[in-house]
């Protein structure tokens, strides 16, 4: 079977050997369709052969770097791309001189290729010096398969080389030694392979290490220690491998977790409850309650203890930002018509969208290749969102981002509510917007999932004098917008929004009436509140699939949970198909 093969990856595939063996490359984009369509690659990238056959002529006298980010932008560059650092690191630098190419003073596109050409030669870290370097200076991965007049390897010292073990906290322990890297069988395997590749690169290869590292001495990589003794026989001492030194296996007396020894199940699920104070707080506000909802142990993990798992910033948005910048822009577009019937006009949404992007301060965090392909993608995300809403009618706009401060039990509780509208009969419709795909039907479980708008309902209620007609969660989302909820009032029904009794919507045949909707969230909402006052922490994954984006998998460890429960007669909590 194919490897898949990314955009990103092209370049690299066609100039390397030609840039290791001249030191130079250079192709007209003519000569390059043609090489591309005598790859392998060819049948997979149809799309950008076509392109590089016939590319889009470009306005002579237009800004050159403005025409280059223009033609960047209708390829689709950076497109997908595999993941991962090295090719991270590659978008973002070359990004980094997109931008620079703007401010470059480029007279001619002529000036501006030269000048961006340059560039890209002289910043890579893995090939520092520029292609016409003699030297060049390169990770292991990157020298590994090349061949070279002499070669270097540093920093080979027993700490480092071969590399400790790169367990995946997302995989099962059992599954961890036959993976790559993965468990010390695998990490041997693969510095004993990438050694001996070193080995290759050169007639001469010279491995060396420092003798201290800070205080302590270092001794070389048991994979050279032999080198030495071997220089003086007729094999070059790099190609020498010393053997693997026995390591001796501890035995465990305890039963394992998982059938692994060095791994027990402990079962604590209480953490300390939240102390009684005047303007004492329910920390995380409604974050809180959802994680609770997914995993008791998540929600005291994030909230109580304040464990962080932050992504790494690009030149491009990221799933998150793009849902934080997705709400901002709604925000901007509807916050101009609250308190008028209808929808804001689609003339708006242009100046909504830089506003948006202005206050998330989308400038300073990304590339302006990344700003460019995000401005386009919210303005085409907001004219399909108000198209879709246009069917509805009725309404008036009462407020966007709505916050509140609500009391439990003494505790203050905030949150922030994305929109309200105010129905025919006086109630509102609370709105809640989702970039991802939505379904409602997790209100009805006896723990209710994704209990953000029941929440808000139950304390917007007690609070007074508003009361709750409906509760909607909004997808807005390219070619899928659409509502998922649950109205009183049959005329406000739209879209897989219905009320109780009527329609296909699961969580809408669940309920007879309205009175049963709020006295099953009042009864849900009330377990979960008190579950977090209480202090109750088990890590039971009700809702796995919640969190597997926020990075808590790599300590919950619910892979290895789910196969102790299951080897003791017991199955996770929260299967449901609805």
């Amino acid at each position: 079977t194919k490897a898949p093969v990314t955009w990103a990856s092209l370049p690299s595939a066609l100039t390397r050997p030609s840039l290791r063996r001249d030191g130079y490359y250079r192709r007209s984009l003519h000569d390059l369709a043609h090489r591309l369509r005598h790859l392998p690659l060819a049948e997979e990238l149809p799309g950008l052969g076509a392109l590089l056959a016939e590319p889009p002529r470009l306005d002579p006298a237009a800004d050159p770097a403005a025409a280059f980010l223009e033609c960047l932008s209708a390829w689709g560059w950076p497109g997908p791309f595999a993941a991962g650092p090295r090719v991270a690191g590659h978008l973002s630098r070359f990004a980094t001189r997109v931008e620079e190419l703007a401010g470059s003073g480029a007279g001619s596109g002529l000036q501006a290729l030269q000048w961006l050409e340059a560039a890209c030669g002289e910043t890579p870290v893995t090939e520092r010096g520029g292609p016409l370097s003699p030297i060049q200076v390169l990770s292991p991965e990157d020298a590994f398969g090349e061949r070279f007049e002499a070669a270097w390897v540093a920093n080979v010292h027993a700490d480092n080389w071969p590399g400790r073990p790169q367990a995946n906290p997302y995989l099962p322990a059992s599954a961890g030694d036959p993976m790559p890297r993965a468990g010390p069988d695998g990490a041997l395997e693969y510095a004993r392979r990438l050694h001996a590749g070193m080995a290759a690169l050169a007639d001469s290869v010279v491995f060396s290490w420092a003798r201290q590292g800070g205080d302590a001495p270092r001794l070389p990589s048991p994979l050279v220690a032999g080198g030495a003794e071997a220089a003086a026989g007729p094999a070059p001492a790099a190609h020498v491998l010393a053997p693997w030194p026995e390591v001796a296996v501890a035995e465990f007396s305890t039963a394992g977790y998982a059938g692994q020894a060095w791994l027990e199940a402990v079962d604590d699920a209480a953490g300390l409850p939240l102390a009684a104070a005047p303007e004492a707080r329910i920390p995380g506000g409604a974050g809180m309650v959802r994680d609770q909802s997914a995993c008791p142990l998540a929600a005291y993990l994030r909230y109580r203890l304040n464990a962080q798992f932050e992504s790494m910033p690009g030149p491009f948005a990221d799933a998150a930002y793009r849902g934080q910048l997705m709400h901002a822009a709604l925000d901007s577009l509807y916050r101009e018509g609250v308190g008028r019937p209808g929808l804001p006009a689609a003339a708006g949404i242009g100046d909504a969208v830089d506003r948006a992007l202005a206050e998330a301060g989308a400038s300073q965090r990304l590339s302006a290749a990344g700003y460019a392909a995000e401005r386009g993608r919210l303005c085409r995300l907001l004219e399909e969102w108000l198209a879709f809403e246009r069917g509805r009618a009725g309404f008036s706009i009462e407020a966007v981002e709505w916050r509140h401060a609500f009391d439990y039990r003494g505790f203050t509780l905030t949150g922030q509510i994305d929109r309200a509208d105010r129905l025919p009969d006086g109630r509102l419709l609370l709105i809640d917007y989702k970039s991802s795909q939505v379904a409602a039907g997790a209100w009805g479980r006896a723990r209710i999932a994704q209990p953000q708008l029941p929440l808000y309902a139950v304390l917007l209620e007690r609070a007074g004098p508003q009361r709750v007609g409906g509760l909607a969660l909004a997808a807005v989302r390219a070619g899928e917008c659409g509502f998922s909820g649950i109205v009183d009032d049959p005329e406000a029904a739209y879209d897989k929004l219905c009320a109780p009794a009527r329609g296909n919507a699961g969580l809408a045949r669940q309920f007879p009436d309205w009175h049963a909707v709020r006295a099953h969230f009042e009864q849900g909402i009330g377990g979960l509140l008190d579950e977090i006052i209480a202090g109750q922490a088990d890590n039971t994954p009700h809702e796995p699939s919640v969190l597997a984006w926020a990075g808590l998998e790599a300590v919950l460890r619910h892979a290895e949970g789910a196969a102790w429960l299951n080897a003791h007669g017991t199955v996770l909590a929260g299967a449901d198909d609805d």
